[in-house]
């Protein structure tokens, strides 16, 4: 098992270890079944596998797509090699995809740590429970050492409201797919307008977008969004159960 399954076996490992210890210590201010609490932190498990399940489709996705590319490349050197634009395409887009859902599981996840930490308690505040963003905002400001974390989250959840969920509320991004060092992105990209000056950042802090644009936006590492929410998670449950 590597690294990065163990992590989601660890995380699951502390729910099972401490299922009574949720239950005693249920909020008393919400008087809310054990049935319900229960259902709520198998959810919350589940999430988390689903998401493992997300990430590596992801990571499946990326090499096969990193194959195509090369295979594109080599073809212009040899006549007749097997690749043609369509397959490098059809990668694409089957990539954009896993990087989407993955985003929205992420999404999905916090909301349902949300609803477990809103039957046990989280701190002697009430904390926002119908705004992922509210919520992430009132860790950092009332619980310690969770910023980090936050502000990579928040990089996710802001990449997923823009580009996935509400693209209508935005101006038209188009997007391309982009490797570095072996790791794939998307990123969306405004197209300039007559007089407009080109966005001079680079992506992942290195290379210059290929396309004159007016801005752009990468998708966070999926890695890392994963790792900051299993981190979150198990100091937000750690915190609310009093276990250190």
């Amino acid at each position: 098992m590597d690294l990065k399954d163990r992590e989601i076996k660890d995380f699951d490992d502390f729910i099972s270890r401490n299922q009574d210890v949720f239950f005693e210590k249920q909020s008393s201010d919400n008087k809310v079944s054990k049935q319900k609490l229960f259902t709520a932190i198998n959810r919350l498990r589940e999430n988390f596998i689903r998401l493992d399940m997300r990430y590596k489709n992801c990571k499946e996705l990326q090499d096969q797509f990193e194959m195509a590319e090369i295979g594109l490349k080599i073809s212009v050197i040899i006549k007749d090699f097997p690749v043609d634009d369509f397959d490098l395409m059809n990668w694409q887009n089957k990539f954009v995809d896993s990087v989407e859902a993955f985003n929205q599981q992420i999404y999905s996840t916090i909301s349902v740590l949300i609803l477990v930490l809103n039957y046990v308690g989280l701190c002697d505040k009430d904390h926002p429970i119908r705004s992922v963003n509210k919520f992430l905002d009132f860790v950092k400001n009332n619980i310690e050492n969770c910023t980090k974390e936050v502000e990579v989250l928040k990089e996710s959840i802001n990449f997923r409201a823009k580009f996935v969920d509400h693209p209508q509320q935005q101006t038209a991004y188009d997007w391309m797919t982009f490797s570095l060092y072996g790791k794939c992105c998307v990123v969306y990209f405004s197209h300039l307008k007559d007089g407009e000056i080109a966005c001079t950042k680079k992506i992942r802090g290195e290379i210059r977008i290929p396309h004159e644009c007016k801005d752009f936006c990468e998708s966070p590492d999926e890695y890392r969004v994963k790792k900051a929410l299993i981190d979150l998670s198990l100091k937000l449950l750690k915190h609310s159960l009093k276990i250190k």
